[in-house]
């Protein structure tokens, strides 16, 4: 009988101990709040030589909710998206030249002060790697 009282004690105190457990085993969602200088790879095709981009993203963090405004040599537009674990998602849509409303998304796994992902645009194909580095907050 002693033995099975030893044992409902562990018991109750793994009881006490697992939602403390689990909530530090959930996954963390990464900080992305700050400013960001995101390298775009170069373009491919077309009659221009490859050209590298940057852009500036400023992002504010609420939860898993994340919007800012993304600043590039065309202008400055604002984004929303979401964060979940280390994986960031954001939307960029504005008129093009044509004047033609377009959405762009950009999926990144975040590190740190660092991100790495893709831009996918409106045109099936058309897509464009970058990396991101984190200026401040």
């Amino acid at each position: 009988m002693k033995n099975i009282g030893v044992w409902l004690a562990r018991l109750g105190v793994f009881a006490l101990l697992l939602p403390m457990l689990a909530a530090h085993v959930v996954a963390q969602t990464a900080d992305v709040a700050g400013t960001w200088t995101l390298t775009m790879a170069p373009t491919q095709g077309g009659a221009a030589p490859p050209t590298v981009t940057t852009v500036t993203l400023t992002l504010t963090q609420d939860g898993s909710k994340i919007t800012g405004k993304i600043s590039a040599q065309g202008g400055s537009f604002q984004t929303e998206g979401t964060v979940s674990g280390d994986d960031a998602t954001w939307t960029v849509t504005h008129k093009n030249s044509d004047g033609k409303t377009i959405t762009i998304t950009y999926k990144a796994v975040v590190s740190g002060d660092s991100m790495k992902g893709a831009l996918i645009g409106p045109s099936a194909g058309m897509s464009r790697d970058f990396t991101g580095k984190r200026g401040g907050k």
